[in-house]
C-alpha cells in the first residue's frame, strides 16, 4: 500500500492512493513476487542473493528494493511469502528493534539500519519476498529515468541495485487524466468520470503481457471499495519501517471508520500491445472509473 507525506488528501490524491494500493494487491495475489532465502545463489553460483552489502556502519542494502510488507496476501502452498522478521549477522538470528544491534527495516529500498556496527567482516543476510512490479507515478524518479531522454541510466544494474539506484522494471506508471463532473442535487457534490493511463514498461514481452492482462481482463467491470487515507493510521515510520499501527489495504477497505466513496472501473481498453523500444518492451492500457464526489471535494 502506497502513503503520501501529508495527511489532507483531495479526491484527485484519494484515487491515485486507492488504485495504486489495488495494483500492489492485484499484482501480488497473481504472483508477481520472488522469494529470497539462504539456499540461493546467482545463477547457481556461490554468491548468496540473501546476503546484503554493508554501505557504512550502520547500513546494510540487499540487491532487492520493495521487501513485501502487506499482509493482504500469504501466497498458494509451496510459495508463501516471507514477511521478513529480523536479519542474521553471521548465522544468528536477531529480530528486528531488539538486542544492541537493534535492526530496522527500510521495506522500500530493501535496506537495514543497525544502531550498533555488526563490524565490518560479519556476514550480514536475510530471507524476505520483495514484489517484482514497482507502481509508480510519472513524477517518480523511477519513471523519470526510464520516460526522459535527459536522465542517464548506464549505471542501473537491473539485477542488482547498487547505493542509491532502484530496481525499475517492471514497471506500471498510474497516470490520471482530466475529468468530466456531473453535478447532482444541490449540494450533493459530483458524479465524475475519470480516464486513468497505465504505462507499462518491462524487460520482455510476457511480463508485459500479464500486466496488460491484469490490468484489462482480471479488472474489467471490478469496483474498488475507496478507502480515505486522511483517516488511516501510518504505515512507515521515518525510517522506513512497518510501524504497530499498521493495516493492510484489505482491512482498511473493510473498516467503516476509513470507507471513502466506491469506485467504478467503467471501461478498460487496451490502447497498445506490448511492442519493443530500445531493449525494453511498453504498452497501454487505459480505464474509465466512476466515483462520486462528495460536495468540497
Amino acid at each position: 500500500m502506497v502513503e503520501a507525506n501529508f495527511k489532507r488528501y483531495d479526491s484527485s490524491d484519494l484515487i491515485d492512493l486507492n488504485v495504486k494500493s489495488y495494483l500492489d494487491v492485484q499484482f501480488l495475489l497473481n504472483g508477481m513476487y520472488s522469494n529470497i532465502s539462504n539456499d540461493q545463489g546467482w545463477y547457481g553460483g556461490s554468491d548468496r542473493v540473501d546476503q546484503l552489502t554493508r554501505v557504512n556502519a550502520s547500513v546494510y542494502e540487499s540487491n532487492f528494493n520493495n521487501w513485501i510488507y502487506e499482509t493482504d496476501i500469504t501466497g498458494p502452498s509451496g510459495y508463501e511469502m516471507i514477511h521478513a522478521s529480523g536479519i542474521e549477522v553471521d548465522d544468528v538470528f536477531t529480530a528486528w528493534g531488539s538486542g544492541s544491534l537493534a535492526p530496522s527495516i527500510d521495506y522500500k529500498s530493501g535496506r537495514v539500519l543497525f544502531q550498533s556496527d555488526p563490524g565490518s567482516t560479519a556476514l550480514v543476510s536475510a530471507a524476505f519476498s520483495y514484489k517484482t512490479v514497482l507502481v509508480s507515478s510519472p513524477e517518480s524518479e523511477a519513471s523519470k529515468v526510464i520516460f526522459s531522454a535527459f536522465k542517464d541510466n548506464s549505471v542501473a544494474n537491473l539485477g542488482s541495485a547498487p547505493s542509491g539506484t532502484m530496481n525499475q522494471l517492471p514497471m506500471v506508471v498510474v497516470d490520471p487524466q482530466n475529468r468530466d463532473l456531473t453535478g447532482r442535487q444541490l449540494g450533493g457534490g459530483s458524479v465524475v468520470t475519470q480516464q486513468i493511463i497505465f504505462h507499462i514498461v518491462g524487460n520482455t514481452r510476457s511480463e508485459v503481457n500479464k500486466m496488460v492482462d491484469i490490468l484489462s481482463t482480471k479488472s474489467f467491470r471490478k469496483v474498488i471499495q475507496g478507502v480515505d487515507f486522511n483517516d488511516t493510521p501510518k504505515t512507515f515510520d521515518r525510517y522506513g519501517g512497518k510501524l504497530i499501527s499498521y493495516q493492510n489495504y484489505t482491512s482498511l477497505q473493510s473498516n467503516n471508520a476509513y470507507k471513502w466513496e466506491k469506485i467504478y472501473i467503467d471501461d478498460i481498453v487496451v490502447k497498445q500491445g506490448p511492442s519493443e523500444n530500445l531493449g525494453i518492451y511498453t504498452a497501454r492500457v487505459d480505464w474509465d472509473v466512476i466515483f462520486h464526489m462528495p460536495a468540497g471535494g
